[in-house]
Parts: C-alpha cells; structure tokens; sequence
C-alpha cells in the first residue's frame, strides 16, 4: 500500500526549470563554456547547485573557477531572469489538492526550506504537506537516496510506503535507491532518459489515487 506521495519541486510544482537553465548558461558564458541542453540536463538538472557547481567544473575543467563564484554568478543570473515566484506546472495545484484527500504529502526538493515554503504558500498549499525536505537537512543531493529517505521518516512512513513524483534523472534514481516508486513527469524530457521510473506521465492531470495504488 501506498500512503504517502512526495513531490519534487523545480519541474514539477513550479516551472522555472528553464531560468536554473538560462542563468547556469550565463554564468559559464562567463568563462568560455557554452553550455548544451543536453548537457545541463546531465549534468545539472534535479542536483543540489552546489553539488552541480563542482560538478560543472570538474567537467569543463575550470582550473580558474571556485565553485561559490560561479553560483554567486548563477543566482545573480536567476534573479535578473525570474519573477518573485514562478509560474505553476500546468495542473500541479489541482493535483496537489486532488492527491492530498487520499495520501499524506511531502516536499523534497534541492531548494532551501525557505525557498520551498515560499513556493507552497504563494500557491496556498503548504498546509497540504505534512514533511518539507530541503537541501539544509542532507549532506548528499540527488542521485544519492538520503533526501528521500529524510522525508519519509519525517512521514512516519517506510521508503516502500512511498511514491516520488520526479522530472529529473538524477531525482528519479534518488528515489529509486531510496526504495521508493516512483512516478517520472516528462512534458518536455525525452522519455528515455527517464526510463528507471516505474511510470512516466506527460501531464499531472494523470495522477489519480486508483492509479498511484496500481504501481
């Protein structure tokens, strides 16, 4: 049985996936690199930026780069580029609102819990959510199972118990380790990069309680 769903945030309760894009290119710009979709995709997408920062150097080699100057450059980057909070994924709060009267809700997400509940109360769901799992509470992001396995403790509730809604590669095999099913959201991601996930839908309006019990 299935008793509790977990949301990640960036791509699949707000849309800003292609600012965290459009500054991380600005800030490499900075230094020569022009940085592809499909590498940001690889390489940076679902990650912690501080985990991505380093990863980004030791990729592009960037012996003149420190990875806090180059996220300084990123945030700078993304706060000319967004609004105060980004626009909603198509249907994210009705789904929130639909799932929230069959499992209980958590957040795990590579934002800060002050980012997070920004983002929930400005859509007026945080009190949807009983477990808010941020970058502050772990000590390895994504790929790595510990921010997953962190919220489902703050549940109460065993990793199988569990089921993750996910957009990225990286938070899809976070989940999985974790013990977790989960659910990947592709409206613009090839499918085949998010081939671990035990199901891939391209909208939220697909998410129902019946179907989240038959995974």
């Amino acid at each position: 049985m299935i008793f509790a769903v977990i949301f990640d945030v960036n791509g699949v309760i707000i849309d800003d996936e292609p600012l965290h894009e459009a500054a991380f290119k600005e800030a490499l710009a900075g230094y020569g690199v022009e940085l592809t979709h499909q590498e940001y995709n690889t390489l940076l997408r679902g990650r912690n930026d501080f985990e991505g920062t380093r990863e980004i150097i030791e990729h592009f080699r960037l012996t003149n780069a420190k990875s806090d100057e180059l996220l300084k450059m990123k945030w700078d980057a993304y706060a000319r580029l967004a609004p105060s909070v980004p626009a909603a994924v198509p249907g994210a709060v009705e789904c929130i609102e639909r799932l929230s009267g069959s499992f209980k809700l958590g957040v795990a997400s590579s934002l800060p819990h002050k980012a997070i509940s920004k983002v929930l109360n400005h859509f007026g769901v945080r009190n949807q959510f009983s477990a808010i799992a941020g970058w502050e509470d772990i000590s390895k992001g994504k790929p790595f199972p510990d921010i997953y396995l962190f919220a489902a403790k703050q549940l109460g509730l065993k990793p199988v118990e569990c089921v993750v809604i996910e957009d990225a590669p990286s938070g899809i095999a976070s989940a999985k380790t974790a013990g977790m099913k989960c659910i990947a959201f592709s409206p613009d991601v090839h499918p085949d990069a998010l081939a671990k996930a035990d199901r891939i839908v391209h909208a939220l309006d697909e998410l129902n309680p019946d179907m989240i019990q038959r995974l």
